[in-house]
């Protein structure tokens, strides 16, 4: 249901409401699907399972961009401050193994791959004190993720007087990793530097996966030499281990986020 949009998470996860952004839509498939059909066939069935309505997709948010991303970085700090780090490693960690689970009554029940976005950038904002953590997942009314982010876009801008850089996440693990994220990440790492009037500040490319691909070691180290390309990899357990080493010793992300393939 929550991959719909129209769906809200209240009062810590305990309860389902409508997403108000949504109500034009919510009120249109009621008015439109509340009345239950039978179908003489199996046939007739999936061919009206498979029409597609058009004005559903016409459709768009009721709050505007601004106010969204408002609501989006309180919902961030909020967690942020709710949170130990210890949590969120631990939620981190789960992300890791195909056979943890998280118990957390809220994040069980936000898909995997948008959590891994979630978690990331809370962990940032809770182990980096001057760092802007931008992310770019779409949210409900109570500012919780409900999708990840779009392929044009990174998944989270960071930025501190020292740097800009972009956050990438993906629980591939195998050799679509190079084509399915490394590339994107070069097009959008090129975009950011050429966008940036500031000579003096850094750019680069972090990506954080359950296990790094060897192929994904090989290419960034070709796009770093060929095209000057800083694009660092991580998996989960060192992407933690270089957060608590730079809480403990107040280091900036630039510096923290240092990769040795």
């Amino acid at each position: 249901m929550r991959i719909t949009g129209i769906i809200s998470l209240r009062g810590n996860g305990r309860f389902l409401d409508f997403n108000t952004f949504e109500l034009p839509k919510i009120e249109y498939v009621i008015a439109n699907y509340s009345r239950l059909q039978n179908f003489v066939s199996k046939e007739a069935y999936f061919s009206y399972m498979g029409e597609i309505d058009s004005n559903i997709l016409e459709f768009r948010e009721t709050i505007n961009l601004a106010n969204q991303n408002v609501l989006k970085i309180q919902t961030l700090e909020k967690f942020a401050k709710e949170y130990s780090r210890e949590q969120i490693y631990r939620e981190l960690t789960i992300l890791s193994s195909k056979r943890l689970n998280s118990a957390d009554e809220v994040f069980k029940f936000i898909p995997e791959p948008t959590r891994f976005e979630f978690l990331t950038a809370i962990a940032l904002k809770q182990n980096f004190n001057t760092l802007e953590v931008l992310p770019n997942y779409s949210i409900d009314d109570e500012g919780l993720p409900k999708c990840h982010a779009g392929g044009n876009m990174p998944d989270i801008l960071c930025k501190d007087s020292q740097s800009q850089s972009i956050i990438e996440v993906s629980l591939i693990c195998g050799r679509g990793q190079v084509n399915n994220e490394i590339l994107p990440i070069a097009r959008h790492l090129e975009n950011l530097i050429e966008s940036n009037q500031n000579q003096s500040i850094a750019c680069f490319a972090i990506f954080i996966a359950p296990k790094i691909f060897k192929d994904t070691q090989r290419y960034t180290k070709f796009l770093k030499y060929d095209e000057n390309l800083d694009i660092r990899n991580f998996d989960i357990v060192e992407f933690i281990d270089k957060l608590q080493i730079a809480y403990k010793d107040i280091l900036s992300i630039n510096k923290a986020l240092v990769s040795f393939d």
